[in-house]
């Protein structure tokens, strides 16, 4: 699954909660975070390639420089809670 690919791709530790993958919406996903899948949706710009999704890194497991092979993707992170 997505996270085995992360994990050796990104370094152990790693969890996705797909919203998208692939162009197709998960919907059972989706019902649990509805704002988010509204804003997305209203955007009316090009998703991801690879998807939409959540993903979740354990404590000291940082992020190992990586590729995913599609260098005309940006991908974004943003972090949700970051210890100081």
């Amino acid at each position: 699954g997505d996270s085995a690919w992360q994990n050796n791709v990104m370094g152990a530790g790693w969890s996705a909660f797909r919203l998208q993958r692939l162009g197709v919406w998960n919907v059972q996903n989706c019902k649990e975070f509805p704002r988010t899948y509204d804003l997305l949706k209203s955007l009316d710009i090009p998703i991801a390639v690879r998807g939409v999704c959540f993903a979740r890194q354990a404590p000291g497991s940082g992020v190992q420089p990586h590729s995913d092979g599609r260098n005309f993707i940006l991908t974004s992170h943003l972090g949700l809670k970051i210890p100081e």
